[in-house]
């Protein structure tokens, strides 16, 4: 219990409806005992959707250079712990469901007025393709455990992205933007987000031109 957010906490007590839904989403009714075969190791674990017994998606991912398994971001501590009806697989804490695609969790958040804005601009198509793209990684779904100090993120542009870490504080920025919120699952992904737009270089008088505001 001392791992669950203090929130999500708050939301379970007292409510027997929301309570159902957190167990049944960290219960799953389909064979997942290959978390127990090492033997051809664990990539094909990356990615892999599976859904719970209340049909809600959770997303696995492997790490292979931290060796970390995680479900919908949370760490795997333990895995194929065999029971009389079936198996356990700890986590270091509890699962959340995702609210939407990763769209609709932007369109939907306030605080992203920024990027919202730029993406429903008109006339700049090519610029908003181009921050757009920016912002989505390329390749396997990338939680906060995933990353380390000095790891680049490829992009939809091709362009790299760089990973910073405080390895005190556990800050996190990506280039010159810090990560204010991690790990916010969506159906198609995961959002992370930053306290500014990153711009690719040589949009930024594209922009300008248009008359748009970014920050």
């Amino acid at each position: 219990i001392a791992r669950v957010p203090t929130d999500q906490l708050a939301a379970i007590k007292g409510n027997h409806t929301e309570l159902q839904r957190v167990l049944g989403y960290h219960t799953v009714l389909e064979d997942v005992d290959r978390f127990n075969n090492v033997s051809k190791g664990l990539r094909w674990l990356s990615d892999k959707v599976i859904n719970s017994s209340n049909e809600l998606p959770i997303r696995l991912n492997a790490y292979t250079s931290i060796h970390t398994v995680t479900a919908q971001g949370v760490n795997i501590t333990e895995r194929a712990i065999r029971v009389s009806n079936g198996y356990v697989h700890a986590l270091d804490g509890i699962m959340v469901p995702p609210q939407g695609d990763v769209m609709e969790i932007v369109a939907a958040n306030g605080g992203l007025t920024s990027f919202v804005s730029l993406l429903k601009s008109t006339g700049v198509v090519d610029v908003i393709d181009s921050v757009l793209r920016l912002h989505i990684g390329a390749g396997k779904t990338k939680y906060s455990t995933g990353m380390h100090h000095g790891q680049t993120m490829g992009t939809l542009t091709h362009a790299k992205l760089m990973i910073f870490m405080d390895l005190v504080t556990g800050d996190t920025r990506v280039n010159t933007a810090n990560i204010v919120q991690k790990d916010i699952s969506a159906t198609n992904g995961v959002i992370h987000i930053i306290d500014e737009v990153l711009i690719p270089p040589g949009v930024l008088l594209k922009i300008q031109d248009n008359g748009l505001t970014i920050g």
